[in-house]
């Protein structure tokens, strides 16, 4: 978790400094945060169970519809918001996870990577860990990454980092209002006279516009007028000429 803050931190203050602003967090096309929010009072309430009766007792029942109710809901939320920046990192991150957890009842730890991380096995939460060894299933997908953050050391799995390189897209694309940026291609699926919102055009697009314009009314007057020309000379008039005598 630790190092997930500290990438969505980095991220929110280097758009910050391009100009990006949190208030545009809000206004962005993200859809069913009350999904998230249920998610997370499933799981606490499922970690404050097992705090209650004790590491472990009731990890097994409790903990897991926790986890497979807390799953269904952020898969609904990662498939509503899909096309947002991010969500698809994060979706496939926690469920990598939550596949390790499924497969094993707990997130196996490479005990090595702690040892390099200078670290202890992660205290009970919502997700009990347990050391890797050779009965473990898919444990290249546990906590075998070590990330000695500074007073903060500790062991994440892949899907951790594809966690925390989704919130940084979804926050870098949010503040930098790239993710309700309109595209100003025509949309090839539609109807092909019709395109989609284009910004709007600077003073010097509009001045060019404008002279292209007068320079084609120029030119379409002078055709006409040649057009005109070459008319009265091949056509004779078609009423009759006056009798000389």
């Amino acid at each position: 978790m630790g190092l997930i803050l500290l990438v969505v931190a980095c991220a929110a203050l280097v758009a910050r400094l391009c100009g990006g602003r949190l208030a545009r967090l809000d206004s962005g096309p993200v859809r069913g945060w009350r999904l998230l929010a249920a998610s997370l009072v499933v799981v606490g309430l499922a970690a404050a169970v097992d705090a209650v009766n004790g590491p472990g007792r009731a990890f097994g029942p409790v903990n897991a519809f926790a986890l497979v109710v807390g799953g269904v809901l952020v898969a609904v939320f990662c498939v509503a918001n899909r096309s947002v920046p991010g969500v698809g990192l994060v979706g496939l991150g926690l469920l990598l996870n939550a596949l390790v957890v499924g497969v094993n009842g707990a997130m196996p730890v490479s005990r090595h990577a702690l040892l390099r991380a200078g670290t202890a096995m992660p205290a009970a939460g919502p997700v009990r860990h347990v050391g890797a060894d050779q009965q473990t299933s898919l444990g290249r997908l546990g906590d075998v990454v070590p990330v000695p953050l500074p007073g903060h050391r500790e062991v994440d799995s892949a899907g951790d980092l594809l966690v925390a390189a989704g919130a940084a897209q979804f926050v870098l694309a949010g503040m930098l209002g790239q993710a309700n940026r309109p595209d100003p291609r025509p949309d090839p699926g539609g109807d092909p006279g019709r395109s989609r919102t284009r910004p709007p055009a600077t003073g010097t697009e509009r001045r060019r516009r404008d002279s292209t314009r007068t320079r084609y009314r120029g030119r379409g007057a002078t055709v006409g007028a040649d057009a005109e020309l070459v008319r009265v000379i091949v056509q004779p008039p078609t009423g009759e000429m006056p009798d000389p005598d």
